[in-house]
């Protein structure tokens, strides 16, 4: 039989050997088929060297171009100083601003103190909204302060646990109440799953340095840009010109500034700062913070004087599961509340009541019912937050609002160095054998169970319709308590 070309190869005793297959039939198309195949192969291997050097061309461009812009920025940063951080909160443009005078801002000298802020000095207020080179230099660091203990990069919220709650302290000068409230916070369990955000109402180096020395968790600061502290010979301090907080018996004050309450007397800062602290964390915590920004479930705040219990933190978990499943009218979980009709403090059950100032929490819906009644708590005459917030805006919610409490509370009120009390110091050295006697007594107290039947007590009702304490009559007050919810009446210059 005889073998058609393109077949297997003869074999040997053929007398045509593997050679001659090799050069006779399989090398003449394959030579052909490369010399075919050349151009191809040329005109891909140029275009390829011609593209690489036009992409390297192009990147070194696109940077050269990215450059030209940083320093473009940088320039533009550097000459119009604080306009691009006041211009959104006035609801104008950056030129509408140029003609304002603004005080200069070193971002260098503000970025190199992030960890460790270390401020301008308090000087007279410029402008709408009041600002000086102090209250500048806390807005830019709340927008990139960095995280505490240094080194461990940002925080992202969303890698907490589902329950997982932050905790808001927020914090004047009582620096040895400071220390009390974060060593038991330490000992709570916990508060490792959780971040701590410490608001300053002005800025006091002790206060911060104890803050900067937290270990047990994660910390965040914040300063309270527009507090009366920060301010020296201008509102939202004492201005010249300002009517006298208490004027005598009888004396009509004229040519003065200021508008009196319904009791006659006239703002102290020191007193309408604790209002506007409050509210300025609440919008800044809620909307302005990154980290928390998206975040919908239950905040924790609490001030600088409130000493929890180790089982506090999961005291709380507890509360806000309770809260979500079996009280529907509850729209805030507290860990402390004052007792109604001689309750028994460790009787195991919940009690839903009027929200206390003592540990509470809610969740972002709740916030956004408070910021919808902005208007009527910043124009209500009363310089308490917390009366304010009971009797202006939640007293009007239908069905009457509750929070959520545990009978026998992991809180207790130092309060005797308080506002209303001693300045921190010597006259407040029994703290420590407060918190001793109160950490001794909640040692022997079970934590609450989920199964715990929840107990409506009473609410006092007469006071709704009630006109308030006073020390909030003056409208320079309202308009900068507007400003931090954005109102409109707040962005007015």
């Amino acid at each position: 039989m005889k073998y058609g070309r393109g077949l297997r190869p003869p074999s040997r005793s053929s007398g045509r050997g593997w050679r001659w297959w090799i050069f006779r039939v399989a090398l003449p198309p394959t030579l052909m088929l490369v010399f075919l195949l050349q151009p191809l192969f040329y005109f891909l291997v140029h275009r390829g060297s011609q593209q690489g050097a036009a992409s390297a061309q192009g990147d070194s461009a696109r940077s050269a171009e990215l450059l030209s812009w940083d320093a473009r920025i940088q320039d533009l940063d550097e000459r119009r100083g604080n306009r691009q951080v006041d211009a959104w909160s006035q609801g104008k443009s950056v030129q509408q601003l140029d003609s304002q005078v603004q005080p200069k801002v070193d971002k260098a000298e503000i970025s190199s103190k992030f960890d460790h802020p270390s401020f301008a000095k308090p000087e007279v207020a410029v402008g709408w909204p009041p600002s000086n080179l102090l209250s500048i230099q806390m807005l830019e660091f709340n927008r990139q302060g960095r995280w505490i203990p240094a080194g461990q990069g940002p925080v992202n919220i969303s890698r907490l646990a589902p329950d997982a709650i932050p905790i808001v302290l927020y914090v004047h000068n009582r620096p040895s109440y400071l220390r009390v409230v974060l060593d038991a916070l330490s000992h709570v369990h916990g508060i490792e799953e959780t971040v701590l955000i410490v608001s300053h109402d002005g800025y006091y180096p002790e206060v911060a340095d104890i803050v900067g020395e937290i270990t047990f968790t994660r910390v965040k600061q914040i300063f309270a840009p527009y507090s009366p502290h920060n301010f020296v010979d201008s509102f939202p301090n004492i201005s010249p010109g300002d009517c006298p907080e208490r004027p005598a018996a009888g004396e009509v004050q004229v040519g003065c500034v200021g508008d009196a309450d319904q009791y006659g007397n006239y703002r102290a800062p020191r007193i309408v700062s604790l209002k506007h602290h409050w509210f300025w964390l609440m919008n800044h915590v809620w909307d302005e913070m990154v980290e928390l920004r998206d975040f919908e479930g239950h905040i924790m705040f609490m001030e600088e004087d409130h000493v929890l219990a180790p089982k506090a933190y999961r005291t709380l978990q507890v509360l806000a599961k309770v809260k979500g499943e079996r009280c529907p009218h509850c729209v805030a979980v507290n860990l402390g509340m004052p007792l109604h009709d001689g309750g028994n403090p460790g009787g195991n059950y919940f009690v839903a009541d009027w929200m206390a100032n003592m540990g509470y929490a809610f969740n972002r819906s709740t916030w956004q019912r408070m910021r919808d009644g902005a208007r009527t708590f910043c124009t209500y005459s009363d310089y308490n937050w917390d009366e304010t917030l009971k009797w202006s805006v939640m007293a009007h919610w239908a069905p009457v609002r509750l929070g959520l409490h545990a009978a026998g509370p992991p809180i207790m009120h130092m309060g005797k160095c308080g506002l209303h009390g001693q300045a921190d110091g010597a006259g407040c050295a029994e703290i420590d054998d407060q918190v001793a006697a109160f950490l001794a007594q909640e040692a022997d107290r079970p934590p609450p169970d989920e199964s715990w039947g929840i107990r409506e007590e009473g609410q006092d009702l007469n006071r709704i319709g009630f006109s308030g304490w006073g020390g909030w009559g003056d409208r320079r007050d309202h308009k900068l308590c507007m400003f931090f919810a954005k109102l409109p009446e707040g962005l007015r210059s």
